[in-house]
């Protein structure tokens, strides 16, 4: 096999705390992560040295994590050759899913398919964390409670059929910034820290109503003051019959739970009028 073309699926965070700081300076987290249908399409085929390009105006160099993917693929197998990675963007940039996670953890499961290199789930992951924390959960896909800083993983239901609204208004936010208000909001004992238990067990249940009362997202408290359209976008989708509708990591993309298909589409047509970025998909198990 010289090439091939994967589907790089977006995350959302059905639940997502941050802890404490560590002595590396990154954050321990708790959050529960969970794979759509919303993606992006990856060809990679071999080549003698790596050529990045993409139909969204991204870099296509070292500052894209999929073409650091790539590079650490190399280095880690010792194979003298390179690869022409093409990337169809769908997934909003800069949204909180994972985007540029997920095309690179695309990348290094097509390096491994197209060379035979045979590299185990775990190794890729291992890979994947040294580049970014959600690259891990992204080639491993599904639902996971995800703890430490996003590599220790407990397996548990997917969020039963449903679809699911997702939709970006605004400018991104700066993910370094938001952990720093975080930090300081706890300083000030303004914050309590939640647990992913009560999730967990919702999603066991198989009930969706009481998934969707437990979803939480600490990255609100600091995010929806600076980025009014996160309250906007969630009003929209409540209006529209939601049954929660949440922001997904440190935002600004919003994403709504609905148990009707015609509820879901009718928030999907008002945001789309409004000029968000708009998009209906469902939960990949």
């Amino acid at each position: 096999m010289d090439s091939i073309t994967i589907d790089a699926f977006a995350k959302i965070n059905l639940f997502l705390e941050v802890c404490e700081r560590r002595a590396d300076s990154y954050h321990n987290i708790d959050s529960v992560m969970q794979t759509v249908s919303l993606c992006d399409h990856v060809s990679v085929s071999k080549a003698d040295s790596i050529i990045l390009s993409n139909n969204a105006d991204l870099p296509n160099n070292e500052k894209n994590l999929a073409y650091r993917a790539a590079t650490s693929f190399f280095e880690y197998t010792g194979i003298k050759k390179g690869a022409k990675i093409y990337i169809e963007k769908n997934i909003p940039v800069s949204a909180g899913l994972a985007g540029g996670s997920t095309d690179a953890a695309a990348v290094l499961k097509a390096l491994n398919s197209i060379y035979n290199t045979c590299i185990d789930i775990d190794t890729l992951c291992a890979l994947g964390a040294k580049l970014g924390a959600d690259i891990p959960f992204c080639i491993k896909g599904g639902c996971y409670i995800t703890k430490g800083t996003g590599d220790v993983f407990t397996e548990c239901s997917s969020l039963p059929d449903c679809f699911l609204v997702i939709s970006k208004m605004g400018e991104g936010v700066s993910t370094p910034k938001a952990y720093g208000a975080i930090d300081d909001m706890r300083a000030s004992d303004s914050l309590v820290n939640k647990s992913s238990q009560g999730i967990a067990a919702a999603l066991n249940s198989g009930c969706l109503l009481s998934v969707t009362n437990e979803m939480y997202n600490v990255f609100e408290e600091v995010i929806s003051p600076i980025r009014p359209a996160v309250g906007i976008q969630k009003k929209v989708m409540l209006s529209c019959g939601a049954l929660n509708a949440m922001m997904s990591g440190s935002g600004p993309s919003v994403f709504g739970v609905f148990d009707e298909i015609s509820r879901a589409e009718a928030a999907f047509m008002q945001l789309k009028e409004m000029g968000a970025q708009a998009f209906i998909c469902k939960p990949i198990k």
